[in-house]
């Protein structure tokens, strides 16, 4: 839209992010663990049970007092599976957190995984561990384009203060930037990331909950299309409304 705006007679953008939002602020991360909580004191189950951000820092802080060892069998390079063994500790329960935050799909889990843990149970701890190392959809590409797009030293520095007392600290940024210093991307400069301005008609869509690219971030973005309308779709998390008929 910046470069060829003149070729694009209509725009929908859905679960939208900026050019300069590829690393996310830890408050933001943050304020998605909180959505939850709000969101699960509405439901009578859970009367008399402790707020959900107090929960999640309970469990935190054991897994750092006493990490949880584990053994997961993980892909090898012929189609078979080899045991890897290792400890489940305070930055691998952040980051299975911050990676479960994008929509109810998702999070609607996170309450049994945190009381369960409260009551040390690790079983679903080290199952949704299970699930996660034995993933094969990695995609180097992604990890390529988030790190050119990179983040401003600005923001880079606001992520690093922010990280020091947030929850969840910058685990949802991991492998970023490490990955992509290891894949050799070159960071864009400055004007990549600069607010993106169109007389382009727009359509944002957001999930209602969606805690990677909340609404609220799609709103800032939108300012600079004076010719847009902005659909949330309730109940609806990152990638529900590619799958929603009525969208």
């Amino acid at each position: 839209l910046r470069a060829n705006g003149d070729a694009v007679e209509r725009a929908v953008l859905i679960g939208t992010e900026g050019t300069g939002d590829s690393q996310k602020l830890p408050v933001a991360v943050d304020a998605a663990v909180a959505m939850v909580g709000r969101l699960l004191a509405q439901d009578p189950r859970w009367a008399g049970q402790p707020a959900f951000p107090v929960l999640v820092d309970s469990a935190l802080r054991m897994v750092d007092r006493a990490p949880v060892a584990f053994t997961v069998q993980m892909p090898d390079a012929h189609g078979g599976r080899v045991p890897v063994s290792g400890h489940a500790g305070k930055f691998l329960l952040q980051y299975l957190l911050a990676k479960s935050l994008s929509g109810p799909a998702e999070f609607g889990n996170l309450p049994r995984l945190m009381a369960e843990l409260a009551q040390g149970d690790p079983g679903n701890l080290l199952r949704i561990t299970q699930r996660r190392l034995e993933a094969t959809d990695f995609n180097a590409l992604g990890y390529l384009l988030d790190g050119a797009a990179g983040a401003s030293d600005a923001r880079v520095a606001l992520i690093r203060e922010q990280a020091a007392t947030a929850l969840l600290s910058d685990a949802a940024n991991f492998p970023v930037p490490e990955i992509a210093r290891t894949l050799g991307a070159a960071r864009l400069p400055e004007r990549y990331r600069a607010d993106v301005a169109s007389a382009t008609p727009a359509l944002f869509v957001t999930g209602e909950y969606d805690g990677n690219t909340p609404p609220a971030q799609a709103e800032r973005i939108r300012a600079g299309f004076p010719k847009s309308a902005h659909l949330i779709v309730k109940n609806a998390g990152h990638a529900d409304p590619m799958r929603s008929p009525a969208v």
